[in-house]
């Protein structure tokens, strides 16, 4: 009878270890693309949180459903991350370019809102490269080839 109430004790703690286990993996994947930031680039979570809300908002309005869901689910917190951007206003060079129409303007226009955001964040555009670079070797690890080429295609932008 003690072996039995033993066993009942190790398979419901194990039960507990690996249910609550399953929570983990989806803060640590949030806050391994936030730290990856921060460290790579020199900047605050609280810049790099709102530059990808920055870029994820973007990626919202241009991908599938499906597609946008499969990118959440590799990317906890990501409707957050959103809610966290900044808006972007284009500039007027921007806007010009971006109603030339085409991949040409829709990518200067892209890029433009991005820049915006960043500078409300306190970043300097140049970090637009490097980040979304970042992301991009994320998701192409974390969610595959086709996953990133989707991403790539709403986002529309040159690097």
């Amino acid at each position: 009878m003690k072996k039995m109430m033993a066993m009942r004790h190790w398979v419901m703690g194990l039960v507990l270890a690996v249910s609550s286990f399953g929570f983990a993996p989806a803060q640590a994947q949030e806050a391994s693309l936030v730290e990856s930031l921060t460290s790579q680039l020199d900047i605050t979570p609280e810049q790099a949180t709102g530059a990808l809300g920055s870029l994820f908002g973007l990626a919202q309005g241009n991908m599938e459903a499906a597609d946008f869901g499969q990118l959440a689910s590799i990317v906890p917190g990501i409707t957050d991350m959103i809610d966290s951007a900044p808006d972007a206003k284009p500039s007027a060079a921007g806007s010009l370019l971006g109603g030339l129409g085409g991949s040409l303007g829709e990518s200067a226009g892209n890029l433009d809102l991005l820049n915006s955001s960043f500078s409300a964040l306190g970043l300097d555009p140049e970090i637009a490269g490097p980040l979304v670079n970042t992301v991009y070797e994320y998701v192409q690890t974390e969610g595959g080839q086709a996953l990133l080429t989707s991403l790539k295609n709403a986002v529309g932008l040159p690097f």
